[in-house]
């Protein structure tokens, strides 16, 4: 306690300086740790939780598609109808497909 007593002014000064410094700084690489680690969740999260919600909804518009065509198809009252809009059946195959690929 008497060394500090005997230090000049100036000089206490200067040491409390260096010491806020000190701790700025930790505080400054702790935090940029902190962000990069939530950076990372971040990107994890995006990758595994993001794109399956993408790939659902992908699949949620090709089964909508695939029942409009079933309907449409279904609530035709003949072949040529059936046929005549453009080839709804063969639509209906294709979305099946893609249904079972995914």
């Amino acid at each position: 306690m008497k060394l500090i007593q005997d230090m000049k002014i100036a000089l206490k000064i200067r040491l409390l300086a260096y010491c806020l410094f000190a701790f700025l700084l930790i505080i400054g690489v702790v935090g940029l740790r902190e962000i990069s680690n939530v950076n990372d969740k971040l990107e994890e999260l995006n990758n595994e939780r993001l794109v399956p919600i993408v790939k659902l909804e992908e699949l949620k518009s090709s089964m909508i598609a695939a029942s409009t065509s079933a309907n449409s198809y279904m609530n035709a009252s003949d072949d040529e109808e059936r046929f005549a809009e453009g080839g709804n059946h063969r639509n209906l195959n294709e979305d099946r497909g893609k249904l079972v690929r995914i």
